[in-house]
């Protein structure tokens, strides 16, 4: 059989756009997730639920933010930084700079009510580490996924 140019081309578009959907579909865990779950746990996943992958992705990488600037008398009575709770009990986080190594799954006080968030103030200054509930951040997530 001969095939054509025509032909050849087609076959190649559509072998592309074949790999090209298939890679968007696979999704791969952020390394926090595989830290804190371990290799074989979330292979596992990724196989069976990339759904789920795709939403743990989401969790570790947008479920905090930082809001500079908070008046004094709303700083009042929030948990320190510091006094995080996290499953690493060697990891301590004090400034806003040691949050470049946070992973929200290590968080083991965070409020376990589905619709309230979790504060935290900064150490030493009136920025605030939020954590959003589970809630609030799965429906951000369903709305653009």
């Amino acid at each position: 059989m001969k095939i054509s140019y025509p032909m050849l081309k087609q076959l190649t578009i559509t072998t592309f756009a074949i790999l090209a959907l298939s890679s968007v579909n696979a999704q791969q865990a952020d390394q926090r997730i595989v830290d804190f779950y371990g290799e074989k746990a979330v292979a596992k996943l990724e196989q069976n639920n990339p759904d789920s992958v795709a939403f743990l992705n989401y969790f570790v990488q947008e479920g905090f933010t930082i809001q500079h600037e908070v008046p004094e008398n709303k700083l009042q009575g929030l948990k320190l930084l510091s006094e995080m709770e996290l499953s690493d009990k060697k990891k301590k986080f004090k400034t806003v700079e040691d949050l470049s190594e946070f992973n929200r799954l290590e968080v083991m006080d965070a409020n376990p009510d589905p619709v309230a968030a979790t504060l935290y103030r900064v150490d030493g200054t009136n920025k605030v580490l939020i954590l959003p509930a589970y809630n609030e951040l799965r429906a951000i997530f369903d709305s653009s996924h």
